[in-house]
Formats: C-alpha cells, sequence, structure tokens
C-alpha cells in the first residue's frame, strides 16, 4: 500500500533457474521497465461525436487498453465501524436497510 492508498504491484522480470549478480534488476513495478525509470505512457485517443451529438459525448480507445489493464489503479481504504449501546439498546451492524424489500 502506498502513501496515496494505491495498491503497489511488482512482477518479476527474473525466472527460476536464471543466474542473478549484485545488483541485477529483479523486479518491475509500475513506474519501471528493466530497471529503468518508465513514467508515463504514451497514447493516441480520439475525441469524436457520437451518433450526431456534440464534442463531449465519448473518448474512443482500444478495447486493448482496458483488457491490459494500462490505466488501472487500485485504490485501498481502510474504514472502522463502531457499535454502541444507546438509549434504546445495542446498535446493529447489518448490511439489511429497515422498510426496504429485496426485490
Amino acid at each position: 500500500r502506498s502513501n496515496q492508498s494505491t495498491n503497489i504491484n511488482q512482477r518479476p522480470i527474473v525466472v527460476k533457474g536464471d543466474r542473478v549478480a549484485a545488483g541485477d534488476v529483479l523486479a518491475d513495478g509500475a513506474s519501471t521497465d528493466t530497471g529503468e525509470l518508465a513514467l508515463g505512457q504514451n497514447m493516441l485517443i480520439a475525441f469524436m461525436p457520437w451518433n450526431g451529438y456534440n464534442y463531449e459525448d465519448s473518448v474512443l480507445i482500444s478495447e486493448r487498453v482496458v483488457a491490459d489493464d494500462r490505466y488501472t489503479s487500485i485504490h485501498i481504504e481502510e474504514l472502522s465501524v463502531v457499535a454502541r449501546d444507546t438509549k434504546l439498546g445495542a446498535e446493529e451492524i447489518t448490511r439489511d436497510i429497515s422498510n426496504l424489500s429485496e426485490n
């Protein structure tokens, strides 16, 4: 977990059986490529009208960008809940909302 509540993901670039020496790069992260700093990603996108409407309707990108998770980030938040005793009795922590049907 980073300071910005995002997930830090590192992937190994060595495999079982590889010989490594002191100073060799063992893993890459989101901002490195084979041990070198690689910030940012170049991408060609298009702002286009969609179905004849105005220019603010859509941003077109390749499906591969989505499939490869090129711009995906995972944010982690830690929340805590406290159940207290009240004049009406102990509070109950539940996901059910009162007076609301499940349908």
